[in-house]
């Protein structure tokens, strides 16, 4: 293929890219209108009163601002096709102040989060937002609790249980501190190809409906790290897509062997 035709093929692709951003927009923006008008707004502001210095930016009350993280959200379900399909089951992993999980039950979706619990204020709008959360830690090598029910779809939205001590409730200096010794020394403070497949065979055999699928975007070290090129490789040639910071599976069967 000639350079000009790859420019053009290029910009074909990025024009369309814009065009389903574009058609997007408006149904994005019907549903977080209606989804900030379902909120208690006289509590949210009450827990805002009380947590608003707690954790300054880039900590924890990043996630006072609603609107914001709503809207992000909303954007991640309509990736995964959640404002379409018809009801789904669906285990969100590291649900923090649970916007990810209120959005799904917005759009139709019965909801089970989890989390490690030790955050405040992730706690308050859990409660606030009426999310039904599992208090648990992710360990390596070690199954999920029983959930009493399998999914038909996993999500992860900013998770960091692939990063050992990563669910420690830390101030932001402390976090950026140990982002920073990960980025210098990851050997042993990241999940490996063994960790990534007992988890994965984990879901497949013991938590995921056949046909389920999992979504996952992971928190990375300061340089944007999540996966080595080991890991990639693991990841697709069990039918996984990797993008950056994202993996995801539309079938869980290659774990099943």
């Amino acid at each position: 293929m000639d350079t000009v035709a790859v420019g053009n093929e290029s910009r074909r692709k990025g024009m369309s890219e814009y065009l389903r951003e574009q058609l997007g927009y408006l149904p994005r923006q019907r549903d977080i209108t209606n989804i900030l008008k379902s909120i208690d707004v006289e509590r949210f502001k009450k827990i805002h009163s009380r947590f608003k210095d707690a954790s300054p930016y880039p900590g924890w009350s990043k996630f006072l601002d609603m609107r914001k993280w709503i809207s992000r959200k909303i954007k991640a379900a309509h990736s995964l096709d959640l404002h379409k399909s018809e009801p789904l089951r669906i285990l969100d992993i590291g649900s923090g102040p649970g916007y990810f999980a209120y959005v799904c039950q917005h759009l139709g979706h019965e909801v089970v989060a989890t989390d490690v619990g030790n955050n405040p204020l992730y706690n308050e709008l859990i409660d606030l937002l009426g999310i039904e959360r599992i208090v648990c830690t992710i360990k390596p090598l070690e199954p999920l609790p029983d959930y009493g029910t399998r999914f038909d779809l996993v999500t992860a939205q900013k998770a960091c249980f692939h990063i050992m001590d990563g669910e420690k409730d830390w101030d932001p200096q402390q976090w950026h501190d140990y982002l920073a010794e990960l980025t210098r020394c990851p050997d042993g403070k990241i999940w490996g190809v063994p960790q990534w497949r007992f988890f994965l065979r984990d879901l497949a055999e013991n938590h995921i409906s056949p046909g389920g699928r999992v979504h996952l975007n992971l928190n990375t070290d300061l340089e944007g790290h999540v996966f080595s090129g080991e890991l990639v490789e693991f990841f697709r040639s069990h039918g996984g897509s990797v993008d950056r910071k994202n993996v995801y599976f539309a079938s869980m069967a290659a774990f099943l062997d």
